[in-house]
């Protein structure tokens, strides 16, 4: 009978020792990344049920004296004024992440947003976007288009729109909303952050908060949170999510800078075909 090797043991051990911690890893991306999934669900089910009630009060405002006999174009504070009380007076917009709100006129060229500087007067809302032309046919209609409301860069962003229609349902309005993937990519961090800290204290466990860095996919492109390092950035990158996630969610681990890391990845259809979700996850 051979004798088996202490080194032999140990070697076991080990081999056992990277599965486990493989697992925990890749098993903590993928919890986080069904969270993030149920979150962009639920930021997009405000903007769902808000903004068509926000096309209601606005098709009040349109038959309003205020406007009546007057072109919109005209009568920009007034939109604006408008724009923020339709918005404080409903609770799903008042949450809403969006980066901006906005209202264009019957052939999509914006009137006023209520961004502090108008940066979007003037701009044609379908140039951008003409797939948000369906709402004249659907109440709640989104796209991901190229977009540029603060004239600083374009930026890939996530639109949608609700049509304002009149008495005899034509046309006079849309009702526009939406957010640059780069800042929902941060809110998402701020979102997971906050449920990985409750977590930990609930389990007394604040000195050991997992690290982690995600992103938002579109197809070949992945856009991460602000500030976050590039070594991690290009790792999201290079997992080629799109075509990972194109049968369902993805996930397995990998080595960044020598620490280990399990990463998740899911698409989010109610931002779009091809969009996505993902998280890079590394516990102490």
């Amino acid at each position: 009978m051979k004798t088996i090797q202490p080194w032999f043991i140990l070697t076991v051990f080990a081999l056992c020792g990277c599965k486990r911690q493989e697992r925990i890893h890749e098993e903590g991306a993928r919890a986080q990344v069904q969270f993030l999934t149920k979150t962009v669900e639920s930021d997009v089910q405000e903007l769902e049920r808000g903004l068509p009630q926000g096309a209601l009060r606005f098709r009040i405002f349109l038959a309003s004296k205020t406007v009546v006999g007057h072109k919109l174009e005209e009568l920009p504070q007034e939109v604006r004024r408008e724009l923020g009380t339709i918005r404080r007076e409903n609770v799903d917009l008042t949450i809403a992440k969006s980066t901006f709100f906005g209202l264009a006129n019957e052939t999509g060229v914006f009137v006023r947003s209520n961004l502090d500087s108008e940066t979007l007067a003037g701009k044609n809302l379908f140039e951008s976007a003409p797939d948000l032309r369906r709402s004249h046919h659907q109440p709640f209609v989104s796209c991901m288009a190229t977009f540029d409301p603060l004239q600083r860069k374009e930026e890939r962003y996530w639109l949608a729109t609700s049509a304002v229609k009149d008495e005899q349902e034509v046309v006079r309005a849309y009702y526009v909303t939406g957010w640059s993937l780069r800042a929902y990519a941060l809110r998402l961090q701020e979102a997971l952050k906050s449920e990985l800290a409750s977590k930990a204290r609930t389990t007394h466990t604040l000195d050991r908060i997992p690290v982690f860095y995600l992103g938002v996919f579109e197809g070949p492109n992945v856009v991460t949170a602000p500030q976050t390092p590039s070594v991690d950035d290009d790792a999201l990158k290079k997992l080629n999510l799109s075509e990972r996630t194109q049968g369902g969610p993805t996930s397995g681990v990998l080595t960044i800078t020598q620490r280990l890391f399990g990463y998740a990845a899911e698409r989010t259809p109610k931002l779009g075909a091809n969009v996505g979700v993902a998280v890079l996850y590394s516990v102490p």
